[in-house]
């Protein structure tokens, strides 16, 4: 007889073997202007590649956006300092996060940079910048969804 209530995580081998499945949520449509997809996702996967690629060449190249050769030495040195995501506490640091972002004030000074994981800074900066949703919390005064951005962080403040 099948069980009825919160299913946990440990139950999928017995609920499996029981005949029962657990469904997805429901799929929307694609976001592509015109495209009449279903997808679990933002976009169908043949409009996610060409939105990705899209987003990409209308980016200007690393070097234009102030991430050429002083910005990679930086990046080593707080690398070295930050081993271990400051955001997670977890996870070995693979990026370099603006605690304060560029396009909010902040600097390249080490005062104002920190290690941080791919999935922490991937979702600082969504959060951020609102590309995926997010809500721009920038604007909202706010890093990492619930901290406030502290100005005693400020280089020079």
């Amino acid at each position: 007889m099948p069980r009825r209530g919160i299913c946990h995580e440990r139950d999928l081998p017995q609920l499996h073997s029981e005949g029962l499945t657990i469904p997805r949520a429901l799929r929307k449509p694609c976001r592509w202007p015109g495209c009449p997809e279903l997808t679990h996702d933002r976009f169908c996967p043949r409009h996610a590649k060409k939105h990705s690629q899209q987003y990409e060449e209308s980016r200007p190249s690393s070097h234009q956006r102030g991430y050429g050769r002083r910005w990679q030495r930086i990046r080593r040195i707080i690398l070295r300092r930050d081993p271990i995501c400051k955001i997670c506490d977890r996870a070995p640091s693979t990026e370099v996060d603006h605690i304060i972002p560029r396009e909010a004030g902040g600097t390249d000074h080490p005062d104002n940079l920190q290690g941080a994981c791919k999935p922490c800074h991937s979702r600082k900066t969504a959060q951020e910048d609102g590309r995926w949703g997010g809500g721009g919390a920038i604007a909202q005064g706010t890093r990492n969804g619930d901290r406030p951005v502290s100005l005693a962080h400020t280089p020079g403040g």
